[in-house]
């Protein structure tokens, strides 16, 4: 199945989002302990392994898969500051198709029940219409009621107990 119009990818997205997350209380986590078997079940999904960088804490990476214009990241030690500081996580985002794995290329994120969200959050007087890489901001939702950690919990999905096991290795493809 290849996620390549964005209709197809709203309305699949309540699946994909079943296949790989559980409940947690409000929220959700990644169904899945080590990254053999979320890959396992990316690939069945119909995802590719595109890329593997350094990320985050000495020796984390973040993984790319895609389907069509559907980017999952998983971050292996989490982010190196913040309120993901070492919790490794995946996050799903709907792309412009540009296929080159930037997270700048994400229009939305995809939130635990399938559905599009904000892509980022910021309050009205730090947004600017470009990021901090010149790259253009888009459906950035300007702070009201939510919080950017309250944002990011619906739109970012740790592992269980907060770590994962690297059992691949996960080399560049």
């Amino acid at each position: 199945m290849n996620l390549s119009t964005r209709a197809f990818v709203q309305a699949f997205a309540p699946q994909l989002m079943k296949a790989l997350l559980q409940p947690a209380g409000q929220l959700y986590v990644v169904r899945f302990s080590t990254t053999a078997t979320l890959w396992e079940a990316l690939r069945r999904l119909s995802f590719a392994y595109t890329l593997s960088q350094p990320f985050g804490p000495p020796g984390g990476r973040q993984v790319f898969f895609t389907n069509g214009l559907v980017t999952i990241r998983c971050k292996s030690l989490g982010d190196a500051r913040g309120p993901r500081a070492n919790r490794p996580h995946i996050s799903v985002g709907l792309t412009t198709g540009a296929g080159d794995n930037a997270w700048f290329n994400d229009v939305a994120k995809i939130n635990g029940l399938g559905q599009l969200a904000a892509k980022s959050i910021t309050v009205p007087e730090r947004f600017n219409p470009i990021d901090h890489d010149q790259n253009p901001q888009r459906f950035v939702m300007i702070q009201g009621g939510l919080t950017a950690d309250a944002w990011a919990d619906r739109t970012h999905f740790g592992f269980p107990n907060n770590q994962v096991i690297d059992d691949l290795g996960m080399p560049m493809p």
